[in-house]
C-alpha cells in the first residue's frame, strides 16, 4: 500500500489548495460543504466528513478541489469495516476520471490492483468488484 499511495501523493503534491472547494454561492448545501472542506488540509479531512453518501461534499467540489483532495481519497479507499470508503471512492473516481492525466490514470489503476489484493474479502462483501473492473477498464483505455 505504502509505495503506490506514496507515488500518488507525490504526483498530486503540487496541486495547490483551492481558494474555495465548491461553488459556495450556489446554495446552502454547497456553502456548507465548502465550509467543511475548508477546515482541513488535504490529508487532515476525517473519514466521518466524507463517508455519508447522502451528504457527501466530494459530489460538489470543483475540479481543482478534486485534484487537491484526491490523495486523501486514495488513502481512505484502503479502509475496512466501519472505515470502508472504496464504494464512494470508485463513484467519485469514475465521475472525475477525465481530470486525470495518462500517467495518473496508470498509477490509480495500480492502486486499484493493490486495494483489490489487500481487501478482497471486504470488496466481495460489498459487491464492489464489478465497479472496480469497470473503472479499471476506463483507466486503461
Amino acid at each position: 500500500m505504502k509505495d503506490v499511495l506514496d507515488e500518488i501523493m507525490n504526483m498530486f503534491a503540487k496541486e495547490p489548495r483551492p481558494d474555495t472547494f465548491t461553488e459556495y454561492m450556489h446554495c446552502e448545501e454547497c456553502a456548507d460543504h465548502n465550509e467543511t472542506l475548508g477546515k482541513y488540509d488535504r490529508y487532515g479531512i476525517p473519514l466521518e466528513q466524507l463517508n455519508n453518501p447522502g451528504w457527501d461534499p466530494i459530489c460538489f467540489v470543483k475540479p481543482e478541489a478534486f485534484r487537491y483532495l484526491f490523495p486523501r481519497l486514495c488513502e481512505l479507499a484502503y479502509g475496512k469495516g466501519r472505515e470502508y470508503y472504496l464504494d464512494q471512492f470508485l463513484f467519485h473516481l469514475e465521475n472525475n476520471i477525465g481530470l486525470l492525466t495518462a500517467a495518473e490514470k496508470h498509477k490509480v489503476y495500480e492502486l486499484l490492483l493493490d486495494i483489490s489484493a489487500k481487501n478482497a474479502a471486504e470488496i466481495d462483501a460489498n459487491l464492489d468488484m464489478p465497479t472496480i473492473d469497470r473503472v479499471s477498464e476506463k483507466l486503461t483505455t
